[in-house]
């Protein structure tokens, strides 16, 4: 290759590496520990909270030792969504060591945090060296108090206090543990020869991470981003390609482990709280999505009125200023680094860094009841870290230096007095709901729970349909109207249920589900015409309502309408082809004007997306049974049978029919 020809290459030699460990260090990561630990220490106070806790723990004997059997549910179970193994083998000691003191769960989530802070020491310290990060400095007292603060600056955070302080978020400071391990054994690897130790260890961490929880799906790509800036191991040139495919190549364990994980996650959260898309659309999703990337920043620049839970409202509005400020504001930035990136390459890789990290949890694919959580900060918001430790360093050999330490001193200092504060939060059921309410007035997650525990303290009932007291006059609140009409319907109480629905609907006047819930009980009471006008008020509050759509053409059918009752059927399934009743209802009509190949193809439909559908085997069995297709009749009878409730209306005729079947007398000719 010609003398200075510009190249792409891995690069072979970076700059000098500081040692891992140096004496002259302890004070500070002791320093780095006591500050932490004392910033948290009223976690060790709290007891186990009514938020997953006592599912988890109190009515949960799976964790609860170490034999064969307690081993396999860990390894196995995606109990309560996440798949966690590695976490779960460490409740398992805090088991032993304390039973079901909640003292020893919050003592290790504490020790736990306190170790993440200083191994981020030591994530600062191989960061800060690098060419262009100060290598002169290296070493001196204001690069070990650049680290720390960096260290402290994410450690005593408030926004972590939701990891460390619930007792269910176990996952959280374990995977983080080892996760920051990994980034700094990564680091190691780029720059020290022999490097197969350090490539194993990275991902040797990089597993543990994921066996505690499988946020580090993302970590491949963030190390993408850390070749490039500020580790530099890929530069401009003309083999640039080449050198990228080495990169990648060399990711190749780390992307088959993160997808491998990611699998897991996807499938345990479908299995528990995944919602779907017809529930909260696309564009909602996006514009969720652009708000929390930009939450997480704005939060950790100011953090006022964290709460355990950002309500995800029924009433979610993408277009409310709140979200779209939001969103602008992290499409914004985005575009600003991208066009800043050869002046500032330090602020993109930071921003992808966090972008990367937190994008499982944006909302594309919604899992749980929040639109964002502050527990979700807890990986991503790491590089934010960096650029504080950097940015003191910055001062570091300038007039300024001591007006910055300062005023990093003091800043810190008021993180952890925040901390210290929003740690007694968690201290139970009380505190967390009544400060989660203040928080969000329009929280009515919070509201029944605040109430129910009201409740709960002087005898009476938590139950909010035993109570006719009206619900806050606010309209987020009409969801508890909507609920408590449901409680009441299944109880027979119909005519309250139909009042709660009103409630709700004078609240929210395009609240589809409780216009579709009256439709019900109306249709029930004999009462057609209301029915049939709240089931196209459902339908017109949201086009996609798949069972608004199929009860109007139910009622049509009913009212002899039968041509716009198929219309119903056919938006019905259009809008949400789950909807198997409507392939049913559909056959039913069709079997009746002699179109049977038409009915058995929706009876075939309607078995595909419910093959526990008894109906549609009794219907099918007997137009099987018409065109004296006996033997394929009797089958779908005795599947009939085989999936029939026991307390089935037409068992006896299924069981009628089956005989007839099977009799030689009607065998086809």
């Amino acid at each position: 290759m010609s003398k200075g020809k510009a190249t792409a290459r891995i690069s072979s030699s970076p700059p000098a590496t500081l040692p891992l460990w140096e004496r002259g260090e302890w004070p500070w990561l002791l320093f780095i520990f006591a500050a932490v630990f004392v910033s948290f220490l009223p976690t060790l106070w709290n007891g186990f909270v009514d938020w997953d806790d006592g599912a988890n723990y109190l009515d949960n004997p799976h964790y609860r030792g170490f034999s064969p059997k307690h081993l396999k549910w860990m390894f196995t179970t995606f109990f309560a969504g996440p798949y966690q193994p590695l976490s779960w083998v460490t409740l398992g000691f805090d088991y032993l060591v304390w039973g079901l003191n909640p003292t020893g769960y919050h003592l290790t989530n504490l020790l736990l945090h306190c170790a993440n802070g200083v191994a981020l020491f030591f994530l600062l310290k191989a960061f800060l060296h690098r060419e262009g990060f100060f290598p002169s400095l290296a070493g001196t007292f204001q690069f070990k108090a650049a680290c720390t603060v960096g260290a402290l600056a994410f450690a005593l955070h408030p926004m972590r206090v939701e990891s460390v302080a619930w007792a269910t978020e176990r996952r959280d400071v374990l995977s983080g543990l080892f996760y920051i391990l990994t980034v700094v054994a990564y680091v190691r690897w780029s720059e020290e020869a022999p490097r197969r130790r350090w490539y194993f260890l990275t991902l040797v961490f990089y597993v543990l991470s994921c066996l505690s929880k499988a946020w580090g799906m993302t970590l491949p790509a963030v190390l993408l981003v850390l070749d490039v800036y500020p580790l530099k191991r890929l530069t401009p040139g003309p083999a640039w390609k080449m050198a990228a495919k080495k990169l990648l190549l060399e990711k190749i364990p780390f992307f088959a482990l993160a997808l491998l994980f990611a699998g897991l996650a996807f499938y345990g959260q479908k299995i528990y709280a995944m919602r779907k898309v017809s529930d909260h659309g696309l564009f909602e999703r996006v514009v969720q999505s652009a708000y929390g990337l930009a939450f997480y920043p704005a939060k950790t620049l100011w953090p006022d009125d964290l709460s355990p839970l950002y309500l995800l409202s029924a009433f979610f509005n993408p277009l409310d200023p709140k979200y779209l400020v939001g969103a602008l504001a992290g499409v914004v930035v985005t575009i600003a680094l991208v066009c800043l990136r050869k002046r500032w390459p330090w602020a993109l890789a930071a921003w992808l860094c966090y972008a990367i990290t937190v994008s499982p949890v944006l909302g594309l694919t919604q899992s749980g009841d929040q639109v964002v959580a502050d527990r979700y900060a807890y990986l991503s918001c790491l590089s934010f870290a960096v650029l504080a430790g950097a940015g003191l360093l910055c001062a570091a050999s300038s007039p300024r230096w001591k007006l910055a330490a300062g005023l990093a001193g003091i800043l810190l200092c008021a993180l952890a007095v925040l901390t210290f504060r929003q740690t007694r939060v968690w201290h139970d059921k009380f505190t967390l709901w009544e400060h989660a309410l203040r928080a969000d007035p329009d929280n009515y997650i919070a509201y029944l729970n605040v109430t129910a525990n009201r409740k709960s303290a002087v005898g009476r009932s938590t139950d909010p349909a035993d109570d006719d007291s009206p619900f806050p006059d606010r309209p987020a609140m009409a969801f508890l109207y909507n609920n408590r009409g449901l409680k009441r319907a299944g109880r027979g109480d119909k005519t309250n249920a139909i009042t709660d629905y009103t409630k709700a609907l004078a609240m929210q006047p395009k609240y589809a589900e409780a216009y579709y819930n009256r439709g019900l009980l109306r249709a029930e009471l004999g009462q057609t015409n209301a029915a049939l006008a709240d089931y196209k008020a459902a339908t017109v509050a949201r086009p996609n309502y798949g069972l608004a759509w199929l009860n109007h053409g139910v009622l049509r059918e009913k009212l002899g309408d039968v041509n716009g009752a198929i219309e119903d059927y056919n938006t019905a399934l259009r809008v949400d082809s789950t909807v198997h009743q409507a392939h049913l209802n559909r056959g039913n009509i069709l079997l009746a004007r002699g179109d049977a190949a038409g009915a058995r193809a929706d009876y075939d439909a309607a078995l595909a997306l419910e093959p526990r559908y008894t109906i549609a085997y009794l219907n099918r069995g007997i137009l099987l049974l018409k065109q004296q297709n006996n033997a394929e009749a009797a089958k779908d009878f005795a599947k009939a049978l085989e999936v029939a409730p026991p307390n089935w209306f037409a068992r006896g005729q299924a069981e009628q029919l089956l005989t007839l079947a099977r009799s030689p007398a009607t065998a086809p000719k």
